[in-house]
């Protein structure tokens, strides 16, 4: 593998660059929370600073840099197909102690029990390019969990999740069909979603002032799927609405701690979410 098919890695060390021209195996855009690293090799004997999270931006799925990336202690925070390209975001500040990824062409049921055998919870549900992209961590907060694909949306599923103490942590479209993700072990008191074809600017601010926060925001059947919570985990959030590809954002909110919750591009308009996980303060 060539370092220009992996934006992070080269020889001994992982380095960031921006890199503006579309190929079909190389990221149009990467962004990252540090400093631009030269591309020299580093002296082994010497520690190396690694990238903390890194935002790029690829013409196809990028499988190889996926694996990469995980191997080299990353782990998977963003896997998105938008505008017939994938987001791909990466973080070594997860808490989750290992993962893996499977891509099936049916959905991943399987997958998801031999998974949970192994002590994983599922952390991301993704379909593009005809495939569902299953992503399973350990070290999330997660202790039970259950699934549902249906062709219509998953109202009565959920409603009765939260009557057993589950909450939204995955909801997805893809193939025609709605997959759901429940859990327990979140951090949530009390949740709430809404399905609107307009982008949803009221209703957040409204849920922000009411002490929810933004925890799942996703599109399909030309609408928008807001999912907002209450948690324990005190965070600030902020979205950013544009035409052009957000990398001057990106780099802007990274730097000042944000963390990319979703990255989407809906009929031409870019929308990016940005979350920052604040303080506790013990009284």
């Amino acid at each position: 593998m060539t370092p220009e098919l992996f934006p992070v890695l080269i020889a001994l060390g992982i380095f960031a660059y921006a890199a503006f021209s579309v190929s079909r195996h190389k990221p149009t855009q990467t962004i990252t929370n540090e400093e631009v690293i030269q591309p020299t090799i580093p002296n082994p004997a010497k520690p190396v600073e690694l990238p903390k999270e890194t935002i790029s931006v690829w013409g196809a799925l990028p499988s190889e840099s996926i694996s990469q990336g995980i191997a080299m202690g990353y782990r998977i925070t963003q896997l998105q197909p938008t505008r017939n390209q994938w987001i791909l975001g990466l973080s070594r500040n997860t808490g989750f102690t290992d993962q893996t990824y499977h891509i099936t062409t049916d959905f991943p049921n399987d997958e998801i029990g031999n998974g949970w055998a192994e002590g994983r919870q599922i952390t991301s549900l993704v379909y593009g390019e005809e495939k569902w992209i299953l992503i399973l961590s350990k070290g999330s907060a997660y202790h039970l969990q259950k699934w549902n694909i249906s062709p219509y949306f998953p109202q009565q599923e959920i409603t009765t999740g939260w009557n057993e103490e589950y909450h939204i942590t995955d909801l997805t479209y893809g193939g025609e069909d709605w997959a759901l993700i429940l859990s327990q072990g979140t951090s949530y008191s009390s949740q709430q979603w809404l399905k609107t074809p307009h982008f949803p600017h009221d209703e957040i601010e409204l849920g922000w002032n009411n002490g929810f926060q933004i925890t799942h925001l996703t599109y399909g059947e030309r609408n928008w799927i807001l999912v907002m919570s209450q948690t324990e985990k005190p965070s600030t959030q902020y979205i950013h609405i544009e035409s052009d590809f957000p990398d001057e954002e990106l780099k802007k909110g990274i730097a000042n701690g944000y963390q990319v919750t979703s990255l989407k591009s809906v009929d031409g308009i870019w929308y990016l979410l940005m979350t920052k996980t604040l303080p506790v303060h013990s009284a």
